[in-house]
């Protein structure tokens, strides 16, 4: 199972991957809340290592996730809790009623992705010359150092006016904001 944990994977849940693999040596068959066609490849890995079938069978989400799109569940706090790992912070909604139709870059890694500061450097200048309005989602924990995001000198003066940085956002409300025009993501 080396080729999928090792290049996979990120190798802060290394660790827990083999605890979890290991407790999968005796059933029969798999089941794994994705779709074939998103993750075609880790998939196959994942069966050819284990030796065992993989059903696709997500995305699995209860219901209410998929209810009146849009809508701030403010009293709904559990809910909210049951298909978020962060705190939804909402303030950025406000910010996209404020751009025009389609012309914003959503930038999301995900919960797990983890990048040097050199990566985040690298982004944030492309995202600078993209000259589009900037939603991103930067985590607490996106950074492989454990200290404050450094961005390049100048840049948040820079970005003034076109960018909204948050910690986690409520993807379903922003992925189907008019003001979204792209969706920049790790794709896991």
């Amino acid at each position: 199972m080396r080729s999928l944990l090792h290049f996979n994977l990120p190798t802060q849940i290394n660790p827990c991957s083999n605890i979890c693999f290991d407790t999968l040596k005796d059933t029969p068959y798999i089941t794994v809340n994705t779709f074939q066609e998103l993750e075609e490849v880790s998939i196959s890995s994942l069966e050819e290592d284990l030796k065992k079938k993989l059903f696709s069978i997500g995305p699995i989400l209860p219901q209410w996730y998929f209810d009146d799109v849009g809508r701030h569940y403010e009293h709904e706090t559990k809910k909210r809790a049951i298909a978020s790992l962060w705190e939804e912070d909402y303030t950025c909604l406000e910010w996209l009623d404020e751009q025009i139709d389609k012309s914003v870059l959503y930038v999301s890694f995900g919960s797990l992705t983890i990048l040097t500061c050199e990566q985040i450097i690298e982004i944030a200048l492309g995202l600078e010359m993209s000259l589009n309005p900037i939603l991103w989602v930067i985590r607490p924990n996106l950074m492989t150092e454990k200290k404050p995001i450094a961005f390049p000198d100048g840049y948040l003066e820079r970005m003034k006016g076109r960018s909204c940085f948050v910690p986690w956002a409520p993807q379903k409300q922003v992925l189907t904001h008019r003001a979204i025009g792209g969706f920049l993501t790790h794709c896991g």
